[in-house]
């Protein structure tokens, strides 16, 4: 009897928070070139994720890439700029604070992109987790998020990659080694695409080998391969058997280590307004309902925080008051027919930021010889050459 009741407690602690894992979680994303968000705006959050970290000044085409990987820092948390009474404010609310390393600027597996800048990381993981570890102290983050959308697989997509084993080396030894220089306190996650843990590729062998290293897992479902308004439900499976495969086959049944990403605004065709995001969430809870929360793009479109507001309160996790099945394969089921199939886009997580009409000197631009070329309000910082 004491066995089974200890097992309980540790299934209670699990759902809610008291080993680690977390439910209910409301994860926004901050464009850190946007305007800050409003406290109306953050008063659902859990935790916020400051996009992002980069190695590379923006410029119109390319970006220009740092060649030896140097991260610009400070890192601006929003309106271009550091500020690090937000940070603690949103802290002292309890909230996480957590920098995003990556984004679409640093290139992108897809046809549009040209941009490049992660494989001049490639082979300088130690410099790089050196890097983030200090940006993490000096600026008091809570944590780190590995946003990677490149390529990953020699010859992906029709593409000239060749790099791929550099790739998974990359992202296997940057997460294991910031599990094991950040405290334990600190939060180590990745926001891949949808289409990127899609059973079998590279990348989603990558995260089962670090699954133990990882709070939780981000993927993109606005990105793909699913649907998120026909997410969970019965004419549409596809949701269902990607998520179950990342609960069961990576992190071996633990549904509060996944969480659901949802596009407010940035994503044609994967748009979710918030009623609709309410619908997946019961969908999912019907399914997982110990699971772990959501995330959405991006903090600027919460519009007086009503997204945020509205699906918080039917995030109420239901550990404890249910007992789940353990998560079955669906049965397969002929794909809806309803819509005309969907042309592939580009991915929009993680646009490249572009400096405000006006503007041209800005946290990703060069300072150029005087230190007077930045407009009155803005502030230019010097990057390695």
């Amino acid at each position: 009897m004491r066995r089974v009741l200890s097992v309980v407690l540790v299934l209670l602690m699990l759902c809610q928070g008291g080993m680690g894992s977390e439910t209910d979680r409301m994860i926004a994303y901050v464009g850190n070139w946007q305007p800050c968000p409003t406290s109306e705006q953050t008063a659902s959050y859990t935790e916020l994720l400051i996009a992002f970290a980069v190695t590379y000044q923006w410029s119109p085409g390319k970006n220009i890439c740092n060649t030896q990987c140097v991260i610009g820092s400070p890192v601006p948390i929003c309106n271009n700029q550091p500020n690090a009474a937000l940070v603690s404010k949103w802290q002292s609310e309890g909230k996480k604070v957590i920098l995003s390393f990556g984004g679409a600027g640093m290139g992108g597996s897809w046809a549009s992109s040209n941009d490049d800048c992660w494989e001049h990381c490639f082979g300088k993981e130690d410099f790089v987790v050196d890097q983030l570890v200090n940006i993490v102290s000096v600026q008091g983050f809570d944590g780190v998020d590995i946003d990677y959308e490149y390529y990953y697989e020699n010859g992906q997509k029709g593409s000239s990659f060749s790099k791929g084993a550099e790739a998974q080396k990359f992202l296997r030894e940057v997460t294991q080694k910031l599990r094991s220089r950040l405290p334990s306190n600190k939060i180590v996650s990745h926001a891949p695409m949808d289409s990127d843990m899609v059973k079998g590729t590279g990348y989603y062998n990558v995260i089962k080998s670090v699954a133990g290293d990882l709070d939780f897992l981000m993927p993109q479902y606005y990105n793909g391969v699913v649907r998120p308004a026909s997410a969970f439900t019965a004419n549409d499976q596809t949701a269902l058997t990607h998520f179950t495969d990342l609960v069961d086959d990576v992190f071996s049944g633990d549904a509060t280590k996944v969480t659901f990403g949802f596009c407010i605004s940035d994503c044609p065709g994967y748009n979710t307004q918030s009623s609709t995001a309410v619908q997946v969430v019961q969908r999912m809870k019907t399914h997982f309902p110990c699971n772990g929360g959501v995330f959405f793009w991006v903090a600027t479109h919460d519009t007086q925080g009503q997204w945020s507001r509205t699906v918080a309160a039917e995030l109420g996790s239901n550990c404890g008051n249910t007992t789940p099945k353990p998560p079955t394969p669906p049965t397969p089921s002929p794909p809806p027919t309803a819509s005309p199939p969907q042309t592939p886009r580009p991915p929009t997580l993680a646009p490249t930021p572009k400096p405000p009409s006006g503007v041209t000197c800005q946290i990703w631009n060069s300072c150029g010889a005087t230190p007077d070329c930045c407009p009155t309000g803005t502030s230019c910082y010097k990057q390695d050459q």
